[in-house]
């Protein structure tokens, strides 16, 4: 389950596609899983474009 969290600051120019998508994590770049997931939040990247990050839980924690 998707967990929306204050999540540290993302770099959203240097994600890749897959991280844009939130099909790998934002911070280390591999899958990521539905089941634990924490969702960063609909963002938008600097063309005004939507992205979904996510990233996982041990991740963002290191991030903070």
């Amino acid at each position: 389950m998707d967990v929306t969290t204050d999540s540290p600051p993302l770099a959203l120019a240097e994600l890749t596609d897959g991280q844009r998508r939130g099909g790998v994590c934002a911070y280390c770049g591999t899958p990521v899983s539905n089941r634990t997931a924490v969702d960063l939040g609909t963002r938008l990247d600097a063309d005004g474009i939507r992205i979904f990050p996510r990233a996982h839980p041990d991740c963002v924690e290191v991030a903070r």
